[in-house]
């Protein structure tokens, strides 16, 4: 019988609240850089996370805002 591989994949969509843009922070790299988005929602026994408080800025419009809470 033959053994494949499976791929997991994972995303964390916000929205930019100027121009409602829809951001993957997985996609912005000094997020994932040593972990570190994957260590605050994956904190735990829980998942999400209360007090992100990232400040990002939108690719789309360059406005800068904060990311405060993801939800699981």
């Amino acid at each position: 019988m033959g053994k494949v591989t499976g791929d997991m994949s994972v995303s964390c969509h916000v929205e930019c609240p100027h121009c409602e843009e829809l951001i993957d922070l997985f996609d912005i790299t000094w997020l994932t850089d040593e972990g570190l988005l994957y260590k605050r929602i994956f904190e735990g026994e829980r998942f999400g996370c209360k007090d992100l408080d990232e400040e990002i800025n939108c690719p789309d419009c360059k406005v800068e805002f904060k990311v405060g809470e993801i939800v699981w």
